[in-house]
C-alpha cells in the first residue's frame, strides 16, 4: 500500500487576482486591464481596480476550518513547541486580496500574531480594533515583511493520486510542473481541485516562539497599509 503523501505549495491564486497588472499608488489598489468587445466589432481596454485589503470589514466564522490552539478563552494545553496557525477552507484565501503581481515570494494579505497581555494596549471587541502597547517590541511580534510569504502555504492532503498520476512511484506531477509554463501549472491544480475540493486548505502561521506560562492572545491582522487604515476607521 502506498504511503499517504502531502504536498505543499507556496501560494495559490484564482480568478482575476492571478491577472494583476500593477498597483495604483494613489488608491493602493491592484488593477488589471480588461478588453471589452462590442457587437459592432469595436473594442476598448479598461483598467479595472480589484477589491483589496482596504475593502474588507471582517471575517466569517466559516472562513476558517481549524485554528491551533483552539480559539477559546483560557486554553491551558497549548504546546509551546508548536506555532499557532489558522487553516482556511478556500485554498486561495491568504492571497485573494493581495495587491501585488504574481511572484515567487507573494505576501499574504493577512498576518497572524500572538501577543502577551503586556503587549496589548487596547482591544475593542465591538469593533475588533486593536492597539498595540507603545512600549511593545514590534520585532518580537511581527516577522520581517520580506519573510511574510514564508509563513503561509497551501496544503494538499492525501495527494497520492495527484502526485502519482500514472500509478507508479514516479512523481509525475513534480515532473510536469518543471516542464510547463506557470499558467499551465495552475490548470493542472485547477483540475485536481474540481474533483477534490475538500482535500486542500490554505494556512497562515504565526512565527513566534511561545513562552510557557504566558497567556497569549492571537490576532489575524492585515499585512498591507490599506487594510491597517481600514481597521482604524
Amino acid at each position: 500500500m502506498a504511503q499517504v503523501q502531502y504536498l505543499f505549495l507556496p501560494h495559490l491564486r484564482r480568478g482575476l487576482s492571478g491577472r494583476i497588472g500593477g498597483i495604483d499608488n494613489n488608491s493602493l489598489r491592484a488593477f488589471t486591464n480588461a478588453k471589452i468587445e462590442f457587437e459592432n466589432g469595436k473594442s476598448a481596454t479598461k483598467q479595472i481596480h480589484l477589491i483589496g485589503p482596504q475593502d474588507i470589514d471582517g471575517f466569517s466564522d466559516n472562513d476558517a476550518v481549524k485554528a491551533v490552539p483552539t480559539p477559546a478563552p483560557n486554553v491551558n494545553d497549548a504546546e509551546v513547541n508548536n506555532f499557532p496557525f489558522i487553516d482556511f477552507y478556500d485554498e486561495d484565501y491568504p492571497w485573494r486580496y493581495t495587491p501585488e503581481s504574481e511572484s515567487n515570494t507573494l505576501r499574504p494579505w493577512l498576518v497572524l500574531v500572538a501577543l502577551e497581555p503586556s503587549e496589548i494596549g487596547n482591544f475593542d471587541q465591538a469593533t475588533n480594533r486593536l492597539t498595540i502597547a507603545s512600549d511593545a517590541d514590534l520585532g518580537n511580534i511581527f516577522p520581517p515583511i520580506e519573510d511574510l510569504h514564508a509563513w503561509a502555504h497551501v496544503h494538499i492532503n492525501d495527494a497520492n493520486d495527484f502526485i502519482y498520476s500514472k500509478g507508479d512511484n514516479t512523481p509525475q506531477y513534480l515532473k510536469d510542473v518543471l516542464k510547463v509554463k506557470p499558467s499551465e501549472k495552475k490548470e493542472i491544480l485547477s483540475e485536481f481541485l474540481k474533483t477534490n475540493p475538500d482535500r486542500v486548505v490554505s494556512r497562515i502561521i504565526c512565527p513566534r516562539y511561545l513562552k510557557p506560562g504566558i497567556n497569549y492572545t492571537c490576532f489575524l491582522l492585515p499585512s498591507y497599509e490599506g487594510g491597517r487604515l481600514k481597521g482604524l476607521g
